[in-house]
């Protein structure tokens, strides 16, 4: 293409070039110079920023007290009524201690940066347990460092596992009697303790539609509440996860267990728990290497999913 009669613009597969085909007279300006462009830039800066800087003021206000509304009232119920609606003596001297105040400090730091106040439950629940722990507590302490580098999308896949591995409690009751059990246990004594066939079926079926239940429902929740698929590397890197370590009992056995399935097939998750194979297909994982997606929680990841306090409807 000919610009105009001396100047000549052509363009390779990744390249623009202008070529000179006689004498130019004027000057040829191409977009803005760089003092242009910083006088822009600063001037936008300075009138935006003030406002910025309210806004982030404001937002880190709200966090702030946010948490300290949250700790205040999980204090409060620890107030000894017979001494002058007081705290414990113990728990007293350590709140004014030296370790306790720089780990209040990095946590106001924290929520002060993040705003993320959905975090702020378990930053007080962290804080009330390194207030109650009578032993050594470097746990909760790396626990509350470690949460500076993670968002709630991990902290909510690190409750996710435990929920996924924890074995739920479930109370059996028929015409005759009733009991109490955890969901593996529970076909084995279901077939022991009743005698009809027919009962036990009934009992068997109800047992298996609970634990699918819980499955699904945990996974649904965590579907709606994780935003984005969760960097499980990143998890690892931050000491929340093992990487180089796979359950012992293997999370496809965990799901057969609560059916009461010994030989239980992944070709059966779609049927009977849809919902966790949506979550894992968000997560982008394939169904097949759950292990590689469910690994161990680390004592920080623990003790941070134990903190969390995930409320499932």
């Amino acid at each position: 293409m000919v610009l105009g009669k001396n100047l000549t613009l052509s363009q390779g597969e990744n390249s623009v070039s202008l070529q000179n085909q006689g004498e130019i007279n004027g000057n040829v300006v191409l977009g803005l110079s760089l003092s242009e462009i910083t006088n822009l830039f600063e001037s936008l800066f300075s009138a935006k920023f003030p406002s910025l800087l309210a806004e982030a003021k404001s937002e880190s206000y709200k966090a702030i007290t946010d948490f300290a509304l949250k700790f205040h009232e999980k204090l409060n119920t620890t107030v000894n009524e017979t001494i002058n609606s007081s705290i414990d003596e113990k728990m007293e001297k350590k709140f004014a201690s030296s370790e306790v105040q720089s780990l209040i400090g990095e946590i106001v730091n924290q929520v002060g940066t993040k705003t993320e106040v959905s975090l702020n439950e378990l930053l007080a629940n962290l804080l009330m347990s390194k207030l109650n722990d009578d032993d050594d507590d470097y746990i909760v302490n790396q626990s509350i460092s470690s949460l500076k580098y993670l968002n709630k999308n991990q902290v909510f896949f690190l409750c996710f596992i435990s929920y996924v591995r924890k074995v739920p409690g479930v109370r059996v009751s028929y015409s005759e009697s009733e009991f109490d059990s955890d969901i593996f246990s529970v076909y084995e004594q279901i077939d022991s303790k009743i005698d009809s066939p027919e009962l036990q079926s009934d009992l068997r079926e109800k047992a298996e539609i609970f634990y699918k239940e819980y499955i699904n429902d945990i996974s649904e929740f965590f579907r709606k509440n994780i935003s984005n698929p969760v960097n499980i590397d990143l998890l690892a890197l931050n000491n929340m996860i093992f990487s180089d370590k796979s359950y012992t009992v293997s999370t496809l056995q965990i799901l057969g267990k609560g059916l009461g399935v010994t030989d239980y097939a992944v070709d059966r998750l779609q049927t009977d728990f849809p919902k966790f194979v949506e979550f894992v297909e968000f997560m982008k994982i394939n169904i097949s290497e759950l292990d590689e997606f469910i690994k161990p929680l680390t004592p920080f990841g623990i003790c941070v999913s134990v903190n969390c306090n995930v409320k499932i409807n």
